[in-house]
C-alpha cells in the first residue's frame, strides 16, 4: 500500500495527512485531509516569493487554524471557473439523464 504523504500546517505547524493516493499518475500533489492548501505564483510587492518564472509555492493551513482565522479572508467567485463548472455538471446531468432513458435487457428467468 502507497504510503500517504504528510504535510504541515503553516501556522500551527501541526502535521496534516496528503491525500495523494488520489492521483494514480504518481506525481505528488498536496491536498490535505483535514486542511487546505494554497497556491500562489508570486504577488507584485512581495521581497518573499515572486520568482516570475511559473515556479509556484505551496502552503498548507489546517482547517482549525483556518477556522479560527476566517474573519481575516476575502471570498469571491471566478466567473470564468464557475461557468466552467456549471458547464461539466449540465454535460453530466445530460448524460445521467441519456443513461436512464437506455432499456436495459431483462435477465432471463429461467
Amino acid at each position: 500500500m502507497k504510503q500517504l504523504m504528510k504535510t504541515n500546517c503553516i501556522i500551527c505547524k501541526g502535521e496534516v495527512e496528503n491525500w495523494d493516493i488520489a492521483y494514480p499518475e504518481n506525481e505528488t500533489h498536496v491536498h490535505p485531509i483535514g486542511g487546505t492548501v494554497f497556491r500562489t505564483y508570486g504577488h507584485y510587492g512581495s521581497t518573499v516569493f515572486d520568482p516570475m518564472d511559473a515556479s509556484y509555492l505551496e502552503i498548507v493551513v489546517c482547517d482549525d487554524c483556518l477556522r479560527a482565522r476566517m474573519d481575516h479572508t476575502y471570498t469571491g467567485v471566478n466567473v470564468k471557473y464557475k461557468q466552467e463548472l456549471d458547464d461539466h455538471r449540465a454535460e453530466m446531468d445530460k448524460l445521467v439523464d441519456d443513461l436512464l432513458l437506455v432499456e436495459l435487457p431483462e435477465d432471463d428467468k429461467e
